[in-house]
């Protein structure tokens, strides 16, 4: 437990995205919480805990619609749960088995969208159908569904007119339709509307520290032997031959016939993965900080349970976990969101590799602010600025002028360009890459690792100042013709 908290404190994924002011470390708190309840309902599957569940999953769920993952570790637990009561392999047999887990599941469903919704304090968000049967177009669910015709019209004009949306229904739908519209993303030079599946692998493999990469692949070997231990164990276990299971002896590594915590851990490892492998929104490391601790907890446990006589050798274990970890944390610090491990050359190259909530999240303005501080006072009054984020750069007392507010007339009046890494990378510029000039131009200043400081007075710098504005303007047409 101490090992696992510590791998946790120092890991600066870990502690750059629980120091923000978003929804990330409450869900993945919640997420461990519905997880533990999970376990304690496989255990005791009664009334009661079948509520505790509801709750923390609801819960998981309202802190982030993430939390849907949830739903299939559920539904595969209670499956495990009616197998384990299940006596023979006959028809009827498996009739009742499959109806158990479908009343359970639904009671389970029943519990939980009343507590999700009094968790949004029952409220709506607009309108059922948001448009009118006439505006909506064939390609609509509404039409594949109910076709086109009169009843479908009425079904349709109550479900715009007197029906109201509930709240965490229009969240989770509105995610699904995320998802499937997808939201632009980099990786490695490129930029893409619908992502890459494997981007959230390569993205723990560069962002992970080096003990976390270690625990992965120790991790990876042990369950492996973690489950083919547990079913010998369950399938000797079921066998209607007693002699058999004796003959076999005692599992290796001394797993009960059901490690109920172990296996719920690499389920929602595995569930995890398997929706960001299939995700269109790839949008940053983040959406696997669950599978952080999980893996911490499974690993430790693991190794324990196989080394549990070697005492020496455990804590050995544990202060290289905890030693290494912290070298790494201190290694970045306090720019935890810039980490990349050296397989990508560190902080310093990391913009080349990932963007986004990887590496630039606006957060660099009291480091600009440092930055600009620095600089020759006429520099400093002749500074542009192109910033990704929502801050005002004026609440730090940065006076640049901002190139997505006003384009100067004249490109040759300024000395510096403070440049974010999305938009030096065409991240987030409506596919147009203004600023790809400068990608070939050595900064001669960096605030953080997520923006740039470029000398406008030479002559490549001007140049590509003067294509950037162009598009910039051009980009700006367009918007007005939207």
């Amino acid at each position: 437990g101490f090992l696992g908290a510590g791998l946790v404190t120092f890991s600066p994924t870990m502690i750059a995205h629980f120091s923000l002011a978003t929804t990330d470390a409450c869900f993945t708190l919640m997420a461990l919480i519905a997880l533990a309840t999970l376990t304690r309902y496989w255990k005791a599957p009664t009334p009661r805990n079948l509520c505790w569940l509801a709750l923390a999953v609801s819960l998981a769920i309202s802190a982030k619609y993430s939390g849907i993952f949830l739903l299939p570790c559920v539904l595969i637990i209670m499956a495990l749960v009616a197998i384990s009561q299940l006596k023979s392999g006959s028809k009827k047999v498996l009739w009742l088995l499959f109806k158990r887990i479908t009343v359970s599941f639904a009671l389970f469903l029943l519990l939980l969208i009343p507590f999700t919704w009094a968790l949004h304090l029952f409220g709506f968000s607009g309108p059922l159908k948001t448009v009118p049967y006439a505006e909506t177009p064939d390609y609509s669910a509404w039409v594949r569904v109910l076709g086109r015709g009169p009843v479908a019209e009425q079904i349709m004009e109550v479900s715009h007119t007197h029906l109201k949306r509930p709240a965490p229904f229009a969240g989770v739908l509105f995610q699904f339709l995320h998802n499937s519209a997808g939201h632009d993303a980099y990786l490695m030079g490129q930029v893409s509307n619908t992502g890459w599946w494997y981007y959230f692998p390569l993205a723990w493999l560069w962002k992970s520290t080096p003990m976390e990469l270690l625990l992965t692949v120790i991790g990876l070997i042990l369950s492996i032997f973690f489950l083919l231990d547990l079913w010998n164990t369950w399938r000797h276990a079921r066998s209607e031959v007693p002699e058999i299971a004796a003959e076999n002896g005692p599992s290796v590594t001394g797993q009960e016939p059901t490690s109920h915590a172990p296996l719920i851990w690499i389920l929602a490892i595995a569930v995890l993965l398997g929706m960001s492998l299939t995700s269109r929104l790839n949008l940053g490391q983040r959406y696997l900080l669950t599978v952080y601790p999980l893996l911490f907890l499974f690993t430790i446990d693991q190794f324990v349970r196989w080394f549990k006589n070697k005492t020496f050798l455990v804590y050995t274990f544990a202060g290289l976990c905890l030693g290494f970890q912290i070298l790494a944390i201190t290694s970045i610090q306090p720019n935890y969101l810039a980490y990349f491990n050296g397989l990508v050359g560190g902080p310093e190259a990391g913009h080349k590799y990932l963007l986004d909530s990887n590496l630039d999240w606006g957060q660099d303005l009291p480091a600009l602010k440092a930055a600009l501080d620095e600089l020759p006072p006429d520099d400093q009054d002749r500074c542009l600025l192109y910033y990704f984020g929502t801050a005002r750069p004026e609440a730090y007392g940065i006076s640049a002028l901002s190139l997505k507010e006003s384009l100067p007339e004249k490109s040759d009046q300024w000395n510096c360009l403070a440049l974010s890494a999305n938009h030096l990378q065409g991240l987030y510029t409506q596919g147009k890459d203004p600023f790809a000039g400068f990608r070939s131009l050595n900064p001669m200043k960096r605030a953080g690792y997520s923006i740039f400081l470029y000398d406008l007075t030479t002559p490549e710098a001007k140049q590509a100042l003067q294509e950037a504005i162009m598009i910039l303007r051009e980009m700006q047409a367009d918007e007005k013709t939207k």
